[in-house]
């Protein structure tokens, strides 16, 4: 019994996943202020080398396509609404319980004309149980958090935090949540709390 218990409080790293083109999975947007979710997106691997993954993905009509850049440890540095420099950092495999580093990037949404900069701790949590509409997973917990400053308004800054899933058998994240929490605004900028959770998935 003790070696079991032993194994289960430290497990292996969890290594870099091998994404494949054609590897698809399909996500639920949810907006957690409302308690609802906002439609569906599907994102399928169109390349995998050389450091860079791109993949294609549904827009809010299912006729419009949108390419999203990630680099090879699923850090984002483009995505349908925002751009990311030089990525998220968010991952960095191989992934232990227990880990905490640093991550700085800049955060542009073009649509709005935002601009921030961000600043993030990083925590490899731990394994827990999490349940979405694909099912229920054993998924490693992830904490980005930190505090976000807009450039183009030096008024407006708060408190930013990511959770993150990760399953390494689907070879990326089943849940995701992002809040936005301005202050120093008097009140005047508005927050936000939405994410993505996987629906279903086909990877090989």
């Amino acid at each position: 019994m003790l070696p079991a218990l032993c194994a289960a409080q430290s497990p292996l790293p969890v290594e870099r996943p091998h994404v494949r083109v054609g590897d698809l999975w399909t996500y639920q947007r949810m907006d957690y202020d409302a308690g609802k979710p906002r439609g569906r997106f599907e994102l399928q691997v169109v390349f995998s080398d050389r450091g860079v993954i791109q993949v294609v993905g549904t827009g809010k009509s299912k006729d419009a396509e949108v390419d999203t850049t990630y680099t090879a440890d699923w850090n984002a540095v483009s995505t349908a609404a925002r751009m990311f420099y030089p990525h998220t950092g968010w991952f960095k495999f191989p992934l232990q319980v227990g880990d905490r580093y640093k991550t700085a990037y800049e955060s542009i949404i073009p649509a709005k004309n935002i601009k921030a900069r961000n600043q993030r701790e990083v925590t490899v949590v731990g394994w827990e149980e999490v349940v979405v509409p694909a099912g229920k997973f054993r998924a490693l917990k992830i904490v980005s958090e930190g505090r976000f400053q807009r450039i183009e308004t030096s008024s407006v800054s708060g408190l930013s935090r990511n959770v993150i899933w990760y399953v390494p058998a689907v070879k990326r994240w089943v849940k995701l949540t992002l809040e936005n929490r301005p202050g120093g605004a008097e009140g005047k900028a508005k927050g936000e709390y939405y994410g993505e959770e996987l629906v279903e998935y086909k990877v090989q």
